[in-house]
């Protein structure tokens, strides 16, 4: 090996780690991303019920019906081919 290559080995290494770290950071909020989507979407309709409950004890004016707050069977249940075609039609 000549002089030059073994001096911009180190250089390179230390680039690729930064790049490797990038790469897993990105990985990590890429997940939080999807698991905070998850979780909003069996609790959002919950939530909203809440705030509309708060906004209508503060004297905030109703046009509809609250309603309650429900979590229904298909945000939570497993998910596999075997209900697949299920409401399809």
């Amino acid at each position: 090996m000549s002089q030059t290559q073994i001096q911009k080995s180190p250089l390179r290494t230390v680039k690729n780690q930064r790049g490797q770290g990038l790469v897993e950071y990105l990985i990590i909020v890429a997940l939080v991303a999807v698991a905070t989507l998850s979780v909003m979407r069996v609790v959002g309709q919950s939530v909203q019920v809440k705030f509309a409950q708060v906004a209508k004890a503060l004297g905030a004016t109703v046009t509809d019906d609250i309603g309650e707050a429900t979590v229904i069977k298909t945000n939570w249940k497993k998910k596999d081919m075997n209900d697949f075609m299920t409401g399809a039609q």
